[in-house]
């Protein structure tokens, strides 16, 4: 269920008609239709992701009408400059009613804290970088990844990817012509004609091939800067996650005072290399795709 599905149909109805009626009336005919296909008897509890005041509204209209007062509110994000009980009353209510509280950084936890009521846990996204033996090959063209949405880039945010990523890249490329640098993702449409000059575009894949794809990349690229006085302070993206997880080492730029920098400053030289000027980043691509005793080094 979507909070704002008929946003065509223009604000008054999303408030007044379908998050009040619709809303509950769909949680109710979903939970039940669910319960009579598992045989199984209604929930008694849930687990909920939050981001913002809609949000809130809509996880409380649903628990309501399932009739669950027992979650786990699970704080991905916080899509507010800051957060007030008296500005967010709805996301207020449903950090201090949650059963637990898991929060991505210890920013938002810290954002968060004056309302909860129970300690706030902080999840856990990865507990330390090992290269798989099994991902340390020769592969004909070494790759770089870039993976995921960039809607939460504006044009100012991708200065790091336009103006220090690309040409850092061209200039290797034209030293190493072998290399490819390889996107997975929805927004390739919006790239710049230079940029899908130089990038393969391997569109949304499914698990089993993003997989594959991320064993065999040498390393990955972080292509925006996320900035201490927007709301994206308070986020990891799960993208960085993904390939830390997977062994794959970041290239990113510095965002000080973020929860992104937080994360990447707790792993070492060879997960992550902070790169910020042209010669940083060009240095750390061809360190990452041609240094194999590198590799070696994080084999485990």
């Amino acid at each position: 269920l979507e909070p704002n599905y008929p946003f065509r149909k223009g604000a008054g109805f999303v408030r007044r008609t379908w998050r009040r009626r619709c809303v509950p009336r769909f949680a109710r005919l979903q939970i039940a239709q669910a319960c009579r296909r598992q045989g199984s008897p209604a929930p008694r509890s849930a687990y909920v992701v939050a981001y913002d005041e809609l949000d809130a509204i809509f996880a409380r209209s649903v628990l309501r009408a399932a009739g669950i007062d027992r979650y786990v509110l699970h704080m991905m994000d916080l899509c507010h400059s800051r957060f007030s009980p008296q500005k967010q009353p709805a996301l207020a209510e449903l950090i201090a009613s949650a059963s637990a509280v898991l929060a991505v950084s210890r920013r938002l936890a810290n954002e968060i804290a004056p309302v909860a009521r129970r300690p706030i846990e902080i999840l856990p996204l990865v507990a330390g970088f090992v290269r798989p033996a099994a991902a340390v090959h020769h592969a004909t063209r070494p790759y770089v990844m870039l993976r995921g949405a960039l809607y939460a880039a504006a044009p100012p945010k991708l200065r790091f990817l336009y103006q220090t990523v690309l040409p850092a890249w061209l200039a290797l490329a034209r030293e190493q012509p072998g290399i490819a640098w390889h996107y997975s993702g929805a927004d390739a449409s919006s790239f710049s004609p230079a940029l899908k000059a130089v990038i393969r575009n391997c569109g949304l894949l499914p698990q089993t091939a993003w997989c594959e794809m991320l064993a065999g990349a040498r390393c990955a690229l972080l292509p925006v800067i996320h900035h201490d006085d927007d709301h994206f302070r308070y986020s990891v993206p799960s993208r960085l996650v993904d390939y830390l997880a997977a062994g794959v080492p970041v290239i990113a730029p510095s965002s000080p005072n973020t929860a992104t920098e937080d994360f990447l400053r707790s792993f070492s030289s060879r997960g992550v290399i902070i790169a910020n000027t042209q010669a940083e980043v060009h240095a750390a691509l061809r360190r990452l795709l041609f240094d194999d005793e590198f590799h070696r080094g994080q084999v485990a």
